[in-house]
């Protein structure tokens, strides 16, 4: 997978950054910030037979998308909507491969539960849900309140392999995918939008937990995710409006 997975992520990591150019750079070209039109196809195809940076930069500056003969609103409208699903996306997919939501998310989530009823020796821990949901008459159940099946923990063993196995793949095997990984999650942390944020928050947080102790991550989380983070704390955006905590807890 690593042939196929490292030029993927690396353009993703591209991508994005330049995506989200014109909203970061402080003195962005002023084309570049307005969407591409049925007036403007014919200079755009002109540079994109060159190829090069020179036609990527302005492309995927606004998107990658085409608007046509869309009034000049809706068209800003609907590249500022691509832009930001496609970043949350990113972070989404992210998410469910390093297991912090989906399926995966609810066996680490009874895990903890477990361990939490172990520690206070309270059993009666492990047949209560969330308060929202009824009770299971004594039954044993995951942390969202669903009966746990017969094989239950065979079927959870199993994940913990795929999920372990994952992790390690996408964060320690290959330094290309690794490195594009981490980089685009960090410059995700500058982008002004609060769910991106919020959700990269929790990525740093695994990636963290997991190659910490790896001297090839240094200049990446020594420098790169704590610059950044440091950076919004202290300017404080209007944008990471009730995600202040969520950030410090990176940088501790």
């Amino acid at each position: 997978l690593a042939p196929i997975l490292g030029p993927v992520f690396e353009h993703m990591q591209y991508r994005l950054e330049k995506s989200w150019a014109p909203l970061i750079d402080s003195n962005p070209k002023i084309e570049f910030t307005k969407a591409l039109t049925s007036q403007d196809s014919v200079a755009a195809a002109a540079v994109a037979s060159r190829g090069g940076e020179e036609w990527f930069s302005p492309y995927y500056a606004r998107c990658g998308l085409f608007v046509g003969d869309l009034d000049s609103t809706t068209a800003e409208a609907a590249v500022e909507k691509f832009r930001v699903e496609f970043t949350r996306t990113f972070g989404d997919i992210l998410q469910s491969a390093l297991a912090l939501k989906g399926d995966w998310a609810l066996v680490l989530a009874t895990q903890a539960k477990e361990e939490q009823a172990a520690k206070k020796n309270d059993s009666s821990k492990l047949s209560t849900g969330p308060r929202n949901r009824l009770g299971s008459e004594g039954k044993k159940v995951n942390a969202d309140g669903t009966p746990r099946a017969e094989n239950q923990e065979a079927i959870d063993a199993r994940k913990f392999l795929r999920m372990n196995s994952l992790c390690h793949f996408l964060l320690l095997e290959d330094e290309r995918i690794a490195g594009s990984l981490t980089l685009g999650i960090i410059q995700c942390l500058g982008y002004p939008d609060a769910y991106t944020c919020r959700r990269c928050t929790r990525i740093c947080h695994r990636i963290l937990e997991t190659v910490a102790w790896s001297p090839k991550y240094t200049h990446l989380l020594g420098h790169q995710m704590f610059m950044m983070t440091a950076k919004n704390i202290v300017t404080e955006p209007k944008w990471m409006v009730g995600i202040e905590w969520d950030m410090i807890n990176v940088l501790r």
